[in-house]
């Protein structure tokens, strides 16, 4: 996305959260929140992803192999599969969460997704870098 709609699509979706929090749950378990969490930074992702899939399609970019994958979206999948994993466990008891609490923690969970989307995982060097065009790197465990 062009550097500053998603910015200001991240300050719509605050706008839309403050506008209707006051309707979600206060009090659930620990994994489904984290599931709530982890659901709304793989939703970013995806959205992301499909625009940056559609303008690399538009431009015909050669694809090259790496080994290794998005940041954003390996944190996003252990946290989903944490979330879970407590909530099929049925550990970490329930939490009070007001709407002050939900506000708060799916606007830190907007911005760091935004913050991490240029980082690629790298384990053959093993590194974390910055690559803002990564979606043209199809992951692979070995490259022939």
């Amino acid at each position: 996305m062009p550097r500053k709609v998603e910015p200001a699509l991240i300050v719509v979706a605050m706008i839309f959260i403050a506008l209707t929090v006051s309707k979600w749950p206060a009090e659930l378990s620990v994994g489904r929140f984290i599931l709530w969490l982890s659901i709304v930074f793989l939703l970013q992702t995806l959205l992301r992803d499909l625009y940056l899939y559609f303008r690399l399609k538009s431009n015909a970019v050669e694809q090259k192999e790496a080994q290794c994958f998005c940041v954003e979206s390996g944190v996003g999948i252990v946290v989903l599969i944490i979330g879970i994993g407590l909530l099929i466990a049925n550990i970490g008891g329930r939490i009070s969460v007001s709407p002050i609490a939900w506000f708060l923690a799916l606007t830190a969970c907007l911005w760091f997704n935004f913050w991490m989307k240029d980082f690629v995982f790298s384990w053959n060097p093993w590194r974390v870098y910055r690559d803002p065009d990564h979606l043209n790197i199809v992951p692979r465990m070995r490259i022939k």
